[in-house]
């Protein structure tokens, strides 16, 4: 498994309120997270897979900032006249619950995550970032990184995961503590099209979350048993 520092010692565990933003600080930090070493985590691909493509989608391709998913997110907001929201990036989610918490202005954290992501990915690379993402993030029941998650929802280790069981952890860790039926339904039908899932992995994933007794998944599953997927994928 992975060193245990990778479920960075620094966070309070109950809230990231308390990081304080000191530049000399942060850049210690981050250089003390380039130096941890990787052992195997046990982590299946798919999960990653299932997390970038939830939660950052052009996540190997930017440098740190998402142009296009930014301006998307900054015209739903002018529209709607709203405070800026949206557009974050795995870095910009890693850089708040590592370095620099959530207690500054909204506006002004976004634009010190904004300098900081392009410098973490610099010094820390791609996959470092990723992994150290997944053993930190909040996946919901109290539960920060993947082991804590797969222990606490399934009684078992990462490695033991199965296909449905790491789409649900994925798809917690933009709602912990919600299910949002139109959400998971747009997920699944993009990950059809695109090859990730097949109908039998769609079928498994909503029987767990009926399992869950999540609220609209039996409305949700027959509509998902008739729709017709299209794309190009001919899985079953």
């Amino acid at each position: 498994m992975l060193n245990k520092s990778m479920q960075w010692q620094h966070r309070d565990k109950n809230t990231n309120d308390n990081l304080q933003f000191n530049l000399s600080k942060i850049f210690q930090n981050m250089l003390k997270l380039k130096n941890l070493r990787f052992q195997k985590d046990g982590v299946p691909p798919i999960l990653e897979n299932f997390i970038v493509n939830i939660e950052d989608k052009r996540f190997w391709y930017h440098f740190g900032i998402d142009i296009i998913a930014l301006l998307r997110a900054l015209l739903w907001n002018i529209r709607r006249k709203k405070p800026i929201q949206g557009g974050s990036t795995i870095e910009n989610q890693l850089i708040r619950i590592l370095l620099i918490g959530n207690n500054k202005k909204k506006i002004v954290r976004k634009i010190i995550e904004w300098i900081l992501s392009p410098i973490m990915v610099l010094v820390l690379g791609k996959k470092k970032i990723l992994k150290l993402y997944i053993n930190n993030v909040y996946f919901g029941k109290n539960s920060f990184g993947i082991h804590e998650a797969s222990k606490k929802y399934f009684g078992k280790s990462p490695k033991e995961l199965s296909v449905s069981e790491c789409f649900f952890l994925a798809e917690r860790i933009a709602r912990p503590s919600s299910f949002k039926k139109g959400r998971v339904k747009l997920i699944l039908k993009k990950f059809y099209k695109k090859g990730i899932l097949t109908k039998k992995d769609i079928s498994e994933i909503l029987k767990l979350y009926t399992k869950y007794g999540l609220v609209g998944v039996n409305e949700m599953w027959s509509e998902m048993r008739t729709y017709n997927y299209g794309g190009k994928n001919g899985k079953n």
